[in-house]
């Protein structure tokens, strides 16, 4: 019988007196794994190099898929609009609110490099403008 990880301080104990499962927040229940609590799901972020001198960042917690659809012309619409050309970084993440993080500081940073107006991803998707 799966024990649930705590959330809360409010646990429910089983017939025996041991804990079986601590509510969380909401309704949801965590699963604790047999040698200890899970892991958050590994992520990444990476940025890819554009035609025209463009870059997009962006985060995945499948890479080798995620790069895939880009350079199919399946990924988002601003790589299928400015096809990529090669992979820039990829940076392995803890977990997906620190791959968001880190995806925000590396748009920050390329965006003050090279300027918004060649840097889409982190919540920046507007089509570029060719005029």
């Amino acid at each position: 019988m799966p024990i649930y990880k705590k959330k809360t301080t409010k646990s429910y104990k089983s017939k025996s007196g041991t804990a079986k499962y601590k509510k969380a927040t909401g309704s949801k229940y965590k699963k604790k794994s047999k040698a200890g609590y899970t892991q958050p799901k590994k992520a990444y972020t990476y940025s890819l190099n554009l035609k025209g001198g463009k870059k997009y960042v962006g985060y995945t917690t499948n890479i080798k898929r995620r790069l895939g659809q880009h350079f199919s012309g399946n990924g988002a619409k601003v790589t299928q609009e400015c096809r990529p050309i090669s992979v820039n970084h990829v940076q392995r993440c803890t977990s997906v609110k620190n791959a968001k993080k880190a995806e925000t500081a590396v748009y920050n940073n390329m965006k003050k490099y090279h300027g918004t107006n060649k840097v889409r991803g982190a919540g920046h998707t507007k089509r570029f403008s060719y005029g």
